[in-house]
Order: structure tokens, then C-alpha cells, then sequence
């Protein structure tokens, strides 16, 4: 599972969350699924939250609902970032962080491509719980573009999606438990 990724035996998660923290957001949580809930627990309870999704097979977007329901309503909003963009620089996360409100949506953006990781300003939840984004949250980000600020960098971290052994390999990344099958992470 990607969520135990590292990097010179650093599991990227922790390092995603040192960045996130000294960048200013200060709760900090990771969806997983049930299956690795338990190791998840085990590994990273000291530093994080453990968020569980019973239901991944819905998609990315049935784990950012479950962020929202774990942020609630006091907070100005959610930052997602997806466990499998483990290069984002925090100058791309701190640079975000300073564009942030309750009801915007902030993305960066390198080469006119919109990447990871995106902020979700609290009033714009209502709208990633609408079935228009029962398949994902690009349908908003193409309707709602007065709501969006996008962020322009240089960073190919806001882009790169590790999904296979060889992506990780190739950005010196490798499994920090051994919980890989089937050449998938």
C-alpha cells in the first residue's frame, strides 16, 4: 500500500506531515483503508490520525469525504493530499497555505496542468458532497471557476502520482513495511 512509501527509511507520510506542520496546518490525518488500518495505527498513531475508509473501491473522492466528516465544521477548510504525490515540495504546500480561505479552493499548477495538493475552503464542502462528485471532484474544479486560485509553481511533484513499483523505484522511493503484492504499491 502506498501509505507506507519511504524514502531513506523515512516513511513518506511522516515526512508529508513535518512539511504540512511546519507550514502551519495543524491537525493532520491519513485515510486508509480498513485492511491496513491496523498496520496504519501500529505505524504512524504516534504522529497522525487514522482515518478509516470502509468503502475505497468508491474512489479518491469517497476519502476526501471522509477527511471532511473528520475535519468538521470548525476548521477553515481541508487540505488533501494524496498519499501517492509524495514529492510535493513545501514551498508548493506553503505557497497554498498563504492563498487559503473558508470558501475558495486552491490548487497548484505547473504547465497549465492542475495538480496536488488541494485545499477545499469549508463552504465549498457542501459541493464535494453534491453526486455530481460521486466520481470525483474535477467536475467542480471545471464549474466552479470563480471559487478556484490557482497557484503557479515549477514543482513536478504536484504532478508525479506514484502508482507502480517502477514509479517508485524511479523516484528512489520503496515499501517501508513488506506489504507489497502483485507489483502494485
Amino acid at each position: 500500500p502506498k501509505v507506507f512509501l519511504a524514502r531513506d527509511e523515512k516513511p513518506v507520510v511522516i515526512d508529508l506531515s513535518e512539511k504540512l506542520i511546519r507550514c502551519g496546518f495543524g491537525r493532520i490525518a491519513v485515510v486508509v483503508s480498513s485492511d491496513i488500518a491496523d498496520k496504519a495505527n501500529e505505524a504512524f498513531s504516534d504522529n497522525l490520525e487514522i482515518v478509516v475508509n470502509s468503502e475505497p473501491e468508491d474512489g479518491m473522492i469517497s476519502s476526501l469525504r471522509i477527511g471532511l466528516d473528520w475535519a468538521g465544521f470548525s476548521d477553515m477548510g481541508l487540505l488533501a493530499l494524496p498519499v501517492d504525490h509524495p514529492l510535493v515540495s513545501e514551498e508548493v504546500i506553503l505557497n497554498i497555505q498563504n492563498k487559503v480561505n473558508n470558501g475558495n479552493i486552491v490548487v497548484p499548477n505547473k504547465s497549465g496542468k492542475r495538480g496536488h495538493p488541494t485545499w477545499w475552503g469549508r463552504e465549498v464542502w457542501s459541493l464535494l458532497r453534491d453526486p455530481m462528485c460521486d466520481e470525483g471532484a474535477k467536475p467542480l474544479l471545471r464549474g466552479w471557476n470563480n471559487l478556484i486560485i490557482e497557484v503557479a509553481t515549477d514543482d513536478p511533484g504536484v504532478l508525479q502520482n506514484i502508482n507502480t513499483i517502477e514509479q517508485a523505484r524511479r523516484h528512489k522511493l520503496s515499501q517501508w513495511t513488506s506489504t507489497i503484492k502483485n507489483d502494485q504499491i
